[in-house]
């Protein structure tokens, strides 16, 4: 299958970059792929995997959390407005907020989730200055960290705060981590994942990062319309493309080393 040249790495960034009025702005941003986005696609997702699960570990969190969720990893999540994202969490024994948080230091804030006394269940907030997309994955990432909140051990009852530009630091956190994992199943479930990327394990090129890029982004685009609108801020498009790479390189990494 070839790519467009304009799904490649520095391709979307291109077209990111092209609405941005700035042309400085636009050519520092390119300047910047390396470092910003390249580093991003050349973690060694599995390695990271290694390094805070064993196989037996993971596959047990899965089960699981399976148990809670069995549509996760089989069905393909669709995109829920506001109203169902509540009524999922009381279903899932949590309460739910949807706050604004505008401005460059809120839009960087995704969601976050407190673990609370006895008395009061859990809270989940998610942050609706965002694409519906990025609201629904904060939302499942938190769900994250409450499914498996009594699998690591949580001590403390602080909120876990969940930020848009902090992959790198995910995959060194195992409880952001695994809530990254839930994420990725849900937007890439395995029968997807399998269509996606069988064909780069089998060929050897799962490190190909244009290939998973192209492919990442006519899935989500399939599955719920995102396909970074120029009316999006261009700093927050860049954050959602950090996003796509993250969770799809995830992803493929499950399907590679966890057969997931």
């Amino acid at each position: 299958m070839s790519i467009n040249r304009r799904d490649t790495l520095e391709g979307v960034v291109r077209e990111i970059l092209g609405a941005a009025r700035d042309a400085h702005a636009r050519a520092g941003a390119l300047r910047d792929i390396k470092n910003n986005f390249e580093s991003l696609a050349q973690r060694d997702y599995a390695r990271c995997l290694n390094t805070h699960f064993s196989t037996r570990d993971l596959h047990g969190i899965l089960a699981a959390v399976g148990g809670t969720l069995p549509q996760v990893n089989r069905e393909q999540f669709k995109l829920m407005p506001l109203p169902d994202l509540a009524k999922a969490a009381s279903r899932l024994g949590t309460q739910f907020r949807a706050d604004t948080y505008n401005g460059p230091a809120g839009r960087s804030l995704r969601g976050f989730y407190v673990e609370r006394d006895a008395l009061r269940p859990p809270l989940i907030v998610v942050n609706t200055a965002h694409h519906p997309l990025a609201i629904n994955a904060a939302f499942w990432h938190e769900v994250g960290h409450h499914l498996t909140a009594r699998f690591l051990h949580w001590q403390e009852r602080s909120p876990r705060l969940s930020f848009g530009g902090d992959y790198h630091e995910h995959l060194n956190d195992s409880k952001e981590l695994v809530a990254d994992i839930l994420v990725s199943l849900a937007y890439y479930p395995n029968s997807a994942a399998k269509q996606m990327f069988g064909t780069l394990l089998q060929g050897g090129s799962a490190d190909n990062t244009h290939k998973v890029v192209s492919r990442a982004r006519a899935h989500l685009r399939s599955v719920s319309g995102f396909n970074f609108n120029n009316q999006i801020p261009v700093t927050e498009n860049l954050h959602y493309l950090a996003g796509m790479i993250h969770y799809a390189k995830l992803r493929l990494a499950l399907l590679a080393e966890y057969d997931i």
